[in-house]
């Protein structure tokens, strides 16, 4: 998947989300949204990976994950993005996307087992 393809689909999700959100209690709605403010924040570091190719790449994506301080994942990732080891550095910028994945993944489950008890 592309980084374009990925931000159609995301957008697409959005639009069915918010079309189909009556009716559901504000838990499951929470953790919906939840879940999609961890795909689009996935998508905010996607496109600093892409943008930063020769510039500060590592700051960009820790500024970008920064913006949350709830989910786990993201902690390992932004204390990587800041070490003096640049092997480490880089590591840490091929796990930031997945990280904020994980964190949307997290939501999704909470919210599977929210809707099962309807």
């Amino acid at each position: 998947m592309t980084y374009r393809d990925y931000l159609t689909r995301l957008a697409d999700a959005k639009v069915q989300i918010d079309g189909d959100s009556g009716g559901v209690s504000r838990d499951l709605a929470s953790e919906i949204a939840a879940s999609i403010r961890y795909y689009a924040l996935a998508g905010e570091t996607w496109q600093q990976k892409i943008m930063n190719l020769k510039g500060d790449r590592e700051n960009a994506i820790y500024t970008v994950l920064s913006r949350d301080k709830t989910c786990d994942h993201l902690q390992p990732v932004r204390s990587a993005l800041i070490s003096k080891d640049e092997y480490t550095r880089f590591e840490a910028t091929e796990a930031a996307v997945p990280a904020a994945w994980s964190c949307a993944s997290d939501h999704l489950a909470e919210a599977e087992i929210l809707g099962s008890r309807k």
